[in-house]
């Protein structure tokens, strides 16, 4: 390239990597992008990903200490919805609403019974 690769074309090519489970390039191209952006999780989680893909688990493990290490922290996923008027908001792996049980709880039932393991009384 005529200049130096940001951190967009990185992560592109990256997932361009990971899609192509092309395993060498991806680890090639997470050296160089660690040097660009440290602490973007994403980069990490696809090449650990594809470790755990190909079954190589001390390659994702290492990937796991290499996140700590730099601490590239995994984002918590949320969904955010409008109901009557307001806005709610879901962590994912929130146990602090006031309802959080009985939410859980007809997750896993509904769960059971979308996946034809539907026991009565839970």
């Amino acid at each position: 390239m005529p200049y130096d690769a940001n951190g967009i074309i990185l992560s592109s090519f990256l997932f361009a990597c990971g899609h192509s489970e092309d395993v060498t390039r991806a680890n090639k191209v997470l050296k160089k992008a660690v040097t660009v952006e440290l602490w973007n999780d994403g980069n990490y989680l696809m090449l650990r990903n594809l470790y755990a893909k190909k079954r190589r688990w001390s390659d994702a493990e290492e990937i796991r200490r290499l996140m700590r290490k730099n601490q590239a922290n995994k984002e918590v996923g949320c969904s955010v919805i409008e109901v009557d008027g307001r806005i709610k908001e879901f962590v994912a792996g929130d146990r602090v609403h006031a309802y959080s049980e009985a939410i859980h709880l007809t997750l896993r039932q509904t769960w059971k019974h979308l996946t034809g393991d539907f026991i009565e009384n839970g």
